[in-house]
């Protein structure tokens, strides 16, 4: 019994043991086969990758081999235009066939001496040679077309003395309208631009009549002493008197005794500007200063007909607020008629 257990036991050790070693030898088998597919399946994945290099190095050759060649330039000089055209490797084929080739044409206008000139030019017969310098010829065809104009001319009074104009401004026919007064500073602050511009040792000084602020302004004979010769100091000067108040000075029916009968004591005005915002005017409203102004002038602003209230000296001239440089160039000739 007891050998018998014994046999029992070698064989199952015998069977374990060659169990065992197959195991061992399938698990080393499997192993190895599994390496096998592996290093397999890399080498597949290498070789495709070295033929999508070879494949991409052979392309990248040959666009090295031709490369996209640059555009040319074609350029052409007409008086102080300049007309470039690109022309690219794609269009150099009709080129070489010598098929002409039509530009847009350049448009431009020569002013010379009170004639205008229309030039058009336009590019044609565009050849190209198929030398390698790849140079290119280009025929310009002008054609000019003149047209004969008029030059508007300008008549320019030079005065033979100086001008030294004494301004008055109304304050009064405005309505307390600060647009209109702001207008009426601007025009008169023109005027003497004008005049201090083109006429040599020149000045001018201001008086403001009507509905005034600073009561100091109300002595007409202060215009006088305050007689400027610089436009910047004049255009400070108006915006210091030229307020509404509340001070009437001087009243309509005093304003042509204060300036008929107003004296100068040093003698320095020779000339009379007054500005008018009247509607309307009495037949004894009329301007004739006892002071030998050389020249005066009137600027009805509000369509006031005053050519029959001023004397043999003055001019009267109608404007609006909305004033031009050509008003003020009237106001000017009309002032400087005096001193010519």
């Amino acid at each position: 019994m007891v050998s018998q257990i014994a046999k029992l036991s070698d064989v199952l050790e015998f069977l374990q043991s060659g169990v065992s070693g197959f195991t061992e030898e399938v698990g080393t088998r499997l192993g190895k086969l599994l390496s096998m597919v592996f290093l397999g399946v890399v080498s597949v994945f290498a070789f495709i990758i070295f033929i999508s290099l070879i494949i991409s190095m052979a392309a990248s050759g040959k666009s090295e081999s031709q490369p996209e060649p640059p555009p040319y330039v074609v350029t052409t000089q007409s008086a102080e235009s300049t007309l470039t055209s690109l022309l690219y490797s794609t269009k150099l084929t009709s080129l070489i066939s010598q098929t002409p080739t039509t530009l847009s044409p350049t448009h431009e206008t020569i002013a010379i001496s009170g004639t205008s000139t229309e030039r058009s030019s336009s590019s044609s017969t565009m050849r190209t040679s198929s030398s390698s310098t790849r140079t290119s010829k280009i025929t310009t065809t002008t054609t000019t077309t003149t047209t004969t104009t008029t030059a508007a001319t300008t008549t320019t009074i030079k005065p033979q003395q100086a001008i030294h104009c004494a301004c008055a401004v109304d304050l009064h026919n405005l309505n307390n309208d600060t647009v209109l007064l702001k207008k009426e500073k601007y025009l008169v602050v023109d005027i003497v631009k004008k005049i201090l511009d083109n006429v040599g040792n020149s000045t001018a000084g201001l008086w403001v009549y009507g509905f005034v602020r600073n009561t100091a302004v109300k002595v007409f004979s202060k215009v006088f002493d305050e007689m400027l010769d610089d436009v910047g100091e004049f255009y400070q000067d108006a915006t210091n008197k030229m307020m509404f108040g509340t001070n009437l000075s001087p009243r309509d029916q005093n304003l042509t005794d204060v300036i008929n009968n107003g004296a100068d004591p040093l003698r320095v005005a020779n000339c009379l500007l007054l500005l008018s915002g009247m509607k309307n005017v009495s037949e004894s409203w009329r301007i004739e200063p006892r002071y030998a102004y050389k020249r005066i002038v009137i600027v009805s602003l509000q369509g006031a007909n005053l050519t029959n209230h001023v004397d043999s000296r003055g001019i009267a001239v109608n404007l609006s607020f909305n004033y031009t440089q050509s008003d003020v160039e009237t106001v000017f000739k009309a002032i400087a008629s005096g001193f010519t």
